[in-house]
């Protein structure tokens, strides 16, 4: 079984439904599976062996889906690309995968076919392939099974409201596991996908209204870009789910304001694995850091302050458990308390200190938008940290400096301080590091 079956028995069931809706344009089940089936046509070519993994470059959502189905339907695995690799890059990671081709797409549709690179294809059990969607080194492929995500979306769809007539709202790349996860639960359920290829907010906040949005996915870094064109409330939105960044208070006041008729979830999960805890964010007063309880059917557990997960629903070939490295501990009531990434925590002068706490606590601050933290060598501490802050309009930046120098405990205080205009972000809806980095003299 893979996802363009899933696609065929949906066709039959409800071909005239509208599936996707991007920007100005809709597409019903059929039309979706017809256009796939077109490119599926182009693609098949004598010399490809049954199983061959291809990559895909493409300039938006619309050309994602149907060549990710089309591949789907010839019988290859698709890997959805990310947006700004350079040809170095692209070409690394098939050198490093073996990978046997790569389809590209341009503004005009498809400018070149496969090449095959490598004919040796390995046994994998999959029917698709997904990159890492971190902000630094080279992504790394790994493949999945139908069964990975399909047979837990009965899981979190009930969590997710996730139903036939929902609208679900998202946006970016499905190159992002958790857009194309999402996507491809709708796609079960049988409801509509509504979004834009655009970053712009006020046309995102059109869209929800007039599609009658009634369930929001979108990052924490998205969501405050969303909030800061809000003008009045968007009462048919009932549910939010956002994971992959925190929500702090600030966050959960502005949502409660403008999305009034929503439940607001926050879930911790990894592209290795899926979906491993959620939170219901009511009270504005809970610890930000406070990523909930396991879903059904998965374990969790710390030794030495690691998160080890238990799930079968993971990439091929993980032993369980699992960890990714990330640091936290579970509290009394059972929920994950999160301490951030293992590399994000410096050993400054004797003290251990975590960027995740600093980058709350600047956001705190009047005046502060939004704040990211990262380490950075120090020829004679070690270790640092450099904090990028996007102060409100009109606010006096000697303030806020100030503010940190009084307030913060001296070992915490960051050694460098940039104020920004926006925290830039990767097509993911991810910080992108690198840029942040090269500006740390």
């Amino acid at each position: 079984m893979d996802y363009y079956q899933l696609l065929v028995q949906k066709n039959i069931n409800h071909p005239t439904d509208i599936f996707i809706h991007i920007d100005n344009e809709s597409y019903t089940y059929r039309q979706i599976k017809q256009q796939s089936d077109t490119l599926f046509q182009q693609i098949k070519f004598t010399g490809l062996k049954s199983g061959s993994r291809l990559l895909i470059s493409s300039q938006n959502f619309y050309q994602q889906v149907i060549s990710f189905f089309a591949v789907q339907a010839a019988g290859y695995i698709p890997i959805l690309l990310h947006k700004g690799l350079s040809s170095s890059e692209i070409q690394g990671i098939i050198n490093k995968n073996h990978l046997q081709g790569i389809l590209q797409f341009g503004s005009k549709g498809l400018e070149k076919n496969f090449l095959i690179f490598d004919n040796i294809i390995p046994k994998i059990d999959c029917c698709l392939g997904v990159l890492s969607s971190g902000s630094s080194g080279l992504p790394k492929v790994m493949y999945r099974t139908y069964a990975s995500w399909a047979d837990f979306f009965p899981i979190q769809n009930i969590i997710f409201k996730i139903k036939k007539n929902s609208r679900v709202f998202l946006q970016g790349s499905l190159s992002f596991t958790g857009n194309l996860n999402t996507f491809l639960s709708v796609l079960y359920e049988g409801g509509q996908i509504i979004t834009s290829n655009f970053i712009h907010c006020r046309s995102w906040l059109q869209l929800i209204s007039d599609s009658k949005v009634s369930v929001l996915y979108l990052v924490p870094s998205k969501l405050r870009l969303l909030l800061q064109v809000c003008k009045k409330e968007i009462v048919t939105v009932n549910l939010i789910f956002t994971g992959s960044q925190l929500l702090d208070k600030k966050d959960l006041y502005n949502l409660h304001q403008y999305f009034t008729n929503a439940q607001i979830i926050l879930y911790y999960g990894a592209s290795e694995l899926n979906y491993i805890t959620y939170a219901e964010c009511r009270s504005l007063d809970r610890d930000s850091r406070n990523l909930g309880r396991p879903f059904p059917g998965v374990e969790i557990y710390t030794k030495n302050n690691i998160i080890y997960v238990n799930t079968k629903y993971h990439v091929t070939g993980l032993k369980m458990p699992y960890t990714v490295n990330d640091l936290g501990y579970i509290n009394k009531n059972g929920e994950l308390i999160f301490q951030g990434r293992r590399q994000n925590w410096i050993n400054k002068g004797g003290f251990k200190i975590s960027c995740i706490k600093i980058q709350l606590n600047l956001r705190k601050i009047f005046g502060v938008k939004d704040a990211v933290v990262l380490p950075y060598k120090d020829s004679l501490r070690g270790a640092e940290l450099a904090a990028f802050i996007i102060p409100q309009k009109n606010i006096n930046k000697n303030h806020i400096r100030q503010y940190i120098q009084k307030n913060f405990n001296p070992v915490e205080v960051p050694g460098k301080i940039y104020f920004l205009e926006k925290i830039p972000l990767n097509d993911r809806g991810k910080l992108d590091k690198s840029i942040l980095q090269s500006m740390i003299l």
